[in-house]
């Protein structure tokens, strides 16, 4: 989940199955599926018993969506991507290749996504091995979060206190509350940082730093994709407040409905160079800067979705359309549909329904919630 402040938190709202309930009554009989389809591991899939390693490859999973922008064994069509049709997958196809649906995501980071989804639990790796191979990766990759990995992984083992023994015989660690003398306590060496720490952090700021200076001394930006014209309006339709423009999404309008309700609206398409960020592989030809066509409503909603917004629906195109700042291109543009076949496509307030399929003369834009 991306936070509002760019911040990234790793959430969980399925439902967890424990290893050994003992004598706890059980959620679900033994033999019976419970999951989400997009990352459940084959031996979750079969009923069989389970253990962590099923959680290696549902971060498999999770890598693999953050690198492609597409859950593992998904195609994007509702009609194949049934609950049971997309487990089947889990269970018979090989893991996916991360670099098939994006060619520049890392070709290490993509294999270890392949191997945290072995279909065998026993050639998947460790949580120690994926941690060291992670490292690896960062170390080559962005050095400055090496640190914070290592420093986590520090905080979650227990430290243990030499010379000391637990009156079982075994080491004491810090996270024990076992009671010693002062002298055995004495004993007990400080820690300090490891020498390599030090100096890797060293690098670390200085290459902040160099960057920063960089930064400063840049030319001024260009204008991001997706942007409107520096001349387009930005604002708010009819009597919405002004703070409400202000607070939009970047390049976005605020748009009232006729129920008196708002919604933030793109004041253009979506163009060639920014869906290529997502999809790498599209064919059309064409200047960078130019509305993409030749795209599905499955792709066209996908796409949306992957940036945090959505299609609008043909009302909210229609008041949209009538705002200054909108920009009305001469082709149809793809609208929110509830039909499985016919969608909706729409321009200077005509209507057709089309197959979801890719036609030449249809692009989108995308929408979003008023908070």
């Amino acid at each position: 989940m991306r936070l509002a402040d760019g911040r990234v938190k790793v959430t969980d709202f399925g439902l967890a199955k424990p290893v050994d309930p003992g004598s706890e009554p059980a959620l679900t009989a033994m033999g019976v599926v419970v999951g989400t389809p997009d990352y459940i591991a084959p031996e979750q899939a079969r009923g069989e018993t389970i253990d962590e390693r099923v959680d290696i490859y549902a971060l498999g999973g999770t890598m693999y969506f953050i690198l492609t922008g597409m859950p593992p064994f998904r195609t994007g069509k509702p009609a194949e991507d049934k609950y049971l049709k997309v487990v089947a997958r889990h269970l018979r196809n090989p893991p996916p290749d991360a670099t098939q649906a994006n060619p520049s995501v890392d070709r290490e980071l993509s294999e270890l996504t392949k191997l945290m989804m072995a279909k065998k639990p026993a050639d998947r790796p460790s949580y120690d091995e994926l941690i060291a191979r992670l490292t690896q990766v960062l170390a080559r990759i962005d050095p400055s979060a090496v640190p914070l990995l290592i420093s986590s992984r520090e905080r979650s083992r227990p430290i243990e206190l030499p010379g000391l023994v637990h009156p079982g015989g075994r080491a004491a660690t810090l996270d024990e509350q076992v009671t010693y003398s002062d002298g055995d306590l004495d004993r007990v060496p400080p820690r300090a940082f490891p020498g390599w720490l030090v100096a890797l952090t060293f690098v670390c700021i200085a290459l902040f730093v160099a960057g920063l200076v960089v930064y400063l001394r840049r030319a001024e930006p260009a204008e991001p994709s997706g942007a409107p014209p520096a001349d387009a309006k930005v604002g708010a339709v009819g009597d919405a407040p002004a703070a409400a423009a202000a607070a939009a999404p970047t390049g976005m309008l605020v748009v009232r409905r006729k129920d008196g309700t708002q919604f933030y609206a793109a004041p253009k398409p979506v163009n060639l160079q920014a869906f290529r960020e997502l999809f790498s592989k599209h064919e059309q030809t064409g200047k960078p800067d130019e509305p993409v066509v030749l795209v599905s409503y499955n792709e066209a909603r996908s796409y949306a979705t992957t940036r945090g917004n959505r299609l609008l629906t043909s009302d909210e195109w229609d008041a949209a359309s009538t705002m200054p700042g909108f920009i009305n291109n001469d082709v149809f543009e793809w609208v929110d549909s509830v039909d499985d076949k016919q969608k909706t496509v729409r321009k200077h307030g005509k209507a057709e329904t089309r197959l979801d399929s890719r036609h030449k003369d249809v692009t989108f834009r995308m929408g979003r919630n008023f908070p």
